[in-house]
């Protein structure tokens, strides 16, 4: 690789953000991209204080920049390399890369001793967020469907593939080919082609729990309004959560529900008002009411649907405190796979939660022994839902 080249590498790997990104430059180089965006910093900066108002700067710009008409050669270059990177041979072939490379919105990283380009999930993040606006401009992304069976001739590979997409369903509602492609690479330490993804995934059934409608992989629990709620949900140049094997594992069956112990409170709140039988559905019913973030007034009403009601004001909001802390520790849907309780201050004030006001997730009360049990019983903690949380 020439050295000219070698010096514009940085260490990181695909899948990886803004932030990791930057973290590879020298403090001259973070500077430079900041007086690209007409952003100036005191000399005595630290460097994680160039690294935040950098990533801020392009995290800002990159949407009025790629929606300018005049800049849709670049928007097509970043999406082309973001769903395969390419390698950079010489000085002359990075001239095709070069404006979006001095804006931060491309990165170079070595690989084989080439360089190789690498887009920061932020910016794969807001080319997904731009792209989706544009369809809903034009024809909705999901019309009606008719369920599909499954083909069992599968390889070992493509079989790998559809237990990544199944899981991926359970923790993000809904996702892009592109995201699958850069789970299964990370997670398996080697890439894939793209082609292999979208033929894989061509053979998953309705029992494999997901479909594909325009290069988006779908739970099939999803109708078209909790597509486009999600969607309306996302915040411009949020990035996925990456999950590891063992979360892909974990996933493989379904949204994890009972990992808080708000659901085991909330369970038993409804067994005491209908059968055990109906307590289980309406539980899963509201666990995807959670994963798309449904308002209180959405949530009280599908709850006096199935017969379910409240003695008075009180009890309400001790029901609806208990199904926020429980959502707080959910792989959200419109958290792209995040759990709110992993999210920082910033990030929940900015997605405006159909939450209890002034709820936080630090608030949660640790509950004695000889304490009331949450769920509404009247019982003491240990004669309760203790017992059926250490025996979960």
């Amino acid at each position: 690789m020439e050295k000219q080249l070698k010096d514009l590498c940085i260490r990181a790997g695909q899948g990886e953000n803004l932030e990791a990104c930057l973290n590879g430059y020298t403090k001259p180089q973070i500077r430079r991209i900041l007086d690209v965006y007409g952003r100036k910093a005191v000399s005595s900066a630290k460097k994680q204080e160039l690294i935040d108002a950098a990533e801020e700067a392009v995290r800002e710009n990159a949407i009025a920049w790629l929606e300018k008409e005049e800049n849709e050669a670049d928007r097509t270059i970043l999406r082309e390399i973001s769903a395969q990177p390419v390698h950079i041979s010489d000085i002359g072939a990075f001239s095709r890369i070069e404006r979006l490379y001095e804006r931060g919105m491309v990165f170079l990283t070595e690989s084989d001793g080439k360089a190789q380009t690498l887009v920061p999930v932020n910016m794969v993040a807001i080319l997904d967020s731009m792209d989706a606006g544009e369809k809903k401009k034009g024809t909705h992304p999901f019309p009606a469907r008719e369920p599909k069976a499954a083909d069992r001739n599968r390889t070992e590979s493509e079989t790998e593939i559809i237990r990544y997409a199944k899981a991926l369903s359970n923790i993000y509602g809904m996702f892009s080919l592109s995201q699958l492609k850069d789970v299964w690479d990370i997670n398996h330490n080697r890439g894939i082609a793209p082609s292999a993804v979208r033929e894989a995934v061509a053979k998953a059934g309705e029992e494999d729990g997901f479909y594909v409608r325009d290069d988006m992989v779908v739970n099939t629990v999803l109708d078209e309004a909790d597509c486009e709620k999600i969607r309306e949900k996302y915040v411009a140049g949020d990035t996925y959560y990456y999950p590891s094997p063992e979360v892909i594992r974990d996933y493989e069956d379904g949204p994890r529900m009972a990992d808080a112990p708000e659901y085991t409170y909330i369970l038993s709140y409804l067994g005491r008002k209908t059968s055990e039988e109906k307590a289980e559905q309406i539980m899963r019913e509201l666990c995807r009411m959670a994963l798309t973030d449904a308002s209180a007034s959405e949530l009280v009403e599908y709850l006096s649907q199935e017969e379910i009601t409240f003695l008075n004001l009180d009890e309400l909001n001790r029901f609806l405190l208990l199904y926020t802390g429980w959502f707080y520790e959910i792989r959200v849907w419109v958290c792209k796979g995040y759990k709110p309780c992993e999210l920082t201050a910033e990030r929940l004030q900015m997605r405006n939660f159909n939450l209890s006001p002034g709820y936080s997730p630090k608030s949660r009360r640790k509950v004695g022994r000889n304490d009331s049990c949450p769920c509404g019983s009247g019982k003491k903690y240990k004669n309760c839902c203790m017992k059926k949380i250490e025996n979960r």
